[in-house]
């Protein structure tokens, strides 16, 4: 007995509830349709003896909601009917049983206006069918909760990776990942927006947006926006014909640093439609905590390259110190001449290196030393003839043509080559020649280095070693 009881139950609950209620309006008419409204549309849950061409009658809904008698409360149960026009979608039903569990509604509709009796009959149901509306939202809820619980899930495991440093196209990738393990889209695309143009970085391919609509904003938030087929097509995504039906979404990942260049990125997906509200709220979460990845990760690239400025400059001082002391602690002009060859040798990192030097005694510029490379070697080479010191500016840094300039043939074994003079009130001492310089990365500014220790180097010259 109790066995047959609580099946009884849960075949009305599951369903049954309308074939019971089919069973009792049989006994009073000869058809009839139960339906609901969703939306704006009449949805058929149980037909008797109608001939229908179709299950859902598109815009019917707002139709009798418009004709209905307003409902008591949304906190009341009661079922009441009323007489109506007919509603060309329906056929010719001109009478309606109401149903109503606070604010939901079940309509029998009938083509007679239904006796007393009748309504005495079916008003039983209303109870039953205000079981069935609470098991129907509890399954809701259930189901809304399982998704809440599955995005939150989502949402700490992207938490836990999306600040890692990361390069652009592994996070990139990493996105498209939790996008797809999160909304299950169909189809998913990753576009790198970098002010100039819009190109695929990741995922599928759906066309190449053009700068239209979102793609042409510069001012936008991180929020899904959701297009239909027709609409994403005049933004110049594409797709094949049988995904014609689907919604896309565009979810932007922005990067707002104030005067700084960046770039931003599109999420584009192909999806039958999101369904819950839950959905739209973690896709709004993530938008947002991907931006702020984003700019982390922009900050955080900015900051070490700014270390490494200051690691250089700081290295490059430190060095700078070091070497000038070195140079004035030199008493022996030999010494000084082969300590500046293996400095720029050194630090320069070049193939060739040629120093030249003023002889004072011969009145004569000299080829004093070279190195190729690690091997150095010390000569005594004329440059000259008898002649003063060449005049002229101050030059930190030139090239090749002050050689012809201060009258000095170009070396033929060093085209192309690098000149740092050593000017002493405005009198040129000597002159480093560097060809191919290759400079290690820690130097800072090697330029205006080399040109600090050529002036350091040349009044020690001229005043320690020459008078």
């Amino acid at each position: 007995m109790r066995e047959s009881i609580c099946e009884q139950i849960d075949f009305i609950l599951q369903g049954g509830l309308w074939e019971k209620l089919t069973e009792e309006l049989a006994k009073f008419t000869s058809s009839a349709l139960i339906v609901e409204i969703k939306n704006v549309d009449v949805v058929v849950i149980e037909a008797m003896n109608a001939e229908l061409d179709r299950l859902m009658f598109k815009g019917a809904g707002k139709e009798l909601l418009s004709i209905s008698p307003e409902s008591h409360s949304i906190h009341k149960v009661y079922c009441d009917n009323f007489s109506i026009p007919v509603i060309t979608q329906l056929g010719e039903w001109t009478n309606v049983i109401r149903f109503h569990v606070r604010g939901e509604n079940i309509y029998v509709l009938l083509k007679e206006a239904p006796s007393q009796g009748f309504l005495m009959a079916v008003k039983p149901f209303l109870k039953v069918i205000a079981h069935w509306f609470s098991l129907k939202n509890s399954t809701q809820l259930e189901e809304r909760l399982s998704t809440l619980s599955y995005m939150i899930l989502a949402t700490k495991n992207t938490l836990a990776s999306i600040f890692e440093p990361m390069s652009i196209d592994y996070y990139a990738e990493f996105l498209r990942g939790v996008l797809v393990e999160s909304l299950f889209p169909q189809k998913i695309a990753i576009y790198i927006d970098d002010g100039v143009s819009l190109e695929l970085l990741k995922g599928d391919n759906l066309g190449t947006p053009g700068r239209s609509g979102i793609f042409a904003s510069k001012m936008i938030s991180p929020v899904p926006v959701f297009y239909n087929a027709e609409d994403a097509k005049k933004l110049g995504l594409s797709f094949q014909e049988q995904n014609s039906g689907m919604s896309i979404f565009i979810l932007p990942i922005t990067c707002t640093i104030a005067n700084e260049q960046s770039y931003r990125l599109f999420c584009v997906g192909l999806w039958e439609k999101y369904n819950s509200r839950e959905i739209l709220n973690f896709m709004e979460l993530l938008g947002n905590i991907a931006s702020k990845a984003l700019e982390i990760r922009h900050l955080r690239i900015s900051a070490d390259e700014r270390i490494k400025q200051l690691d250089s400059r700081s290295y490059t001082v430190a060095a700078l110190h070091n070497v000038l002391q070195k140079l004035i602690s030199y008493n022996e002009k030999i010494d000084l001449i082969t300590f500046l060859l293996g400095f720029f040798s050194e630090t320069s990192q070049a193939d060739k290196v040629k120093l030249v030097i003023y002889n004072a005694k011969e009145s004569k510029y000299f080829l004093v030393g070279e190195s190729f490379g690690s091997i150095m070697a010390q000569c005594f080479d004329p440059l000259s003839e008898t002649t003063d010191r060449k005049s002229g500016d101050s030059e930190i840094e030139t090239d090749e043509s002050a050689l012809k300039l201060w009258g000095f043939k170009p070396f033929n074994d060093m085209p192309k080559s690098k000149i740092y003079p050593l000017w002493v009130e405005n009198k040129l001492e000597g002159f480093v020649a560097i060809h191919n310089i290759k400079c290690d990365t820690q130097i800072h500014n090697y330029p205006v280095v080399f040109s600090t220790v050529c002036q350091i180097a040349a009044r020690e010259l001229y005043y320690k070693h020459t008078r």
